[in-house]
């Protein structure tokens, strides 16, 4: 072999040993059996060994016990098909807890022996979000059902008279803004316009609570209004100070309802400016003495 070849040989193989080695996945290399004949360094990263210490190990030995048929299921198959196969377990690590893993690979022929290359990935936080994910859309069921049981209680039904609600709606002296359950403005008056000196195009499809006009210490009473609201529970209305677009802090009485329009029940948010009558009650009371 000529020293060029050979040079290059040398080379390829570095370029290989870095590449395999700054790749953020563990990689595998099993013979049929099962046998571990390499690994790269990330496996000690997610799984506490060296790779020596797992060289001509058995991999199904650090399978949970609960998943081992299906891996031995999988990995059989993928011998037959020599197509790609994924699957989710649990491997043990070297102190003893079990990982949630993602492998996926498959078989080649090195040389006349047949083996299984992969690369593991640890799945134990995209688990945990999807699980949370899962539990929030269980629990935003469970509210739906139970605004349905309580929605002759407590919501106001417009079916019947639409037209005047929404007269109603458009010439109220007060703020009014739809929203549904999670938060999303959907629509809201003129007054509402004037309140906040916002277009209705800049608030509709925002967020009510991110209008950017709340003091932070409102946002927990507005959070348990929202709450209450949420069970079925008849609030009374809250006094409040917000921000104006042009940063003046008003005093406004809110109250929040449910209503139901085309079938879908939604959040009414009823505002009324109260800073002159909070002027008023804090304004000094004349005594008797100054009562002519």
């Amino acid at each position: 072999m000529g020293s060029e070849k050979r040079e290059y040989i040398k080379i390829s193989k570095e370029k290989y040993h870095i590449l395999v080695n700054s790749i953020v996945d563990v990689i595998v290399e099993l013979d049929s059996d099962g046998t571990f004949t390499f690994v790269n360094s990330r496996f000690f990263d997610l799984f506490g060994y060296q790779p020596e210490e797992i060289i001509r190990m058995k991999a199904f030995n650090f399978v949970h016990p609960e998943d081992l048929p299906k891996i031995a299921k999988k990995m059989n198959d993928a011998i037959y098909s020599r197509e790609i196969i994924e699957a989710v377990y649990r491997s043990r690590h070297k102190d003893g807890h079990y990982i949630l893993v993602q492998a996926r690979g498959g078989m080649y022929n090195d040389n006349g022996n047949i083996k299984y290359i992969g690369l593991i990935r640890d799945i134990t936080t995209q688990k945990k979000a999807s699980q949370k994910i899962k539990e929030s859309q269980e629990n935003y069921k469970e509210l739906c059902k139970m605004l349905e049981q309580k929605v002759s209680e407590t919501t106001i039904d417009f079916k019947e008279s639409e037209k005047k609600f929404r007269h109603l709606f458009e010439t109220s002296p007060f703020a009014i803004f739809l929203l549904k359950f999670i938060g999303i403005i959907i629509d809201c008056n003129s007054v509402a316009e004037r309140l906040f000196n916002l277009k209705k195009d800049e608030m509709i499809g925002r967020n009510f609570l991110e209008l950017a006009a709340f003091p932070s210490k409102v946002y927990s009473k507005i959070e348990n209004a929202y709450k209450k609201l949420c069970r079925g529970d008849k609030i009374n209305p809250i006094d409040i100070q917000i921000y104006t677009k042009d940063g003046e802090l008003i005093w406004v009485n809110v109250i929040n309802t449910l209503v139901k329009l085309h079938n879908e029940i939604l959040i009414q948010v009823i505002i009324q400016d109260i800073s002159e009558r909070k002027l008023t009650e804090k304004a000094p009371q004349p005594s008797e003495q100054e009562i002519p």
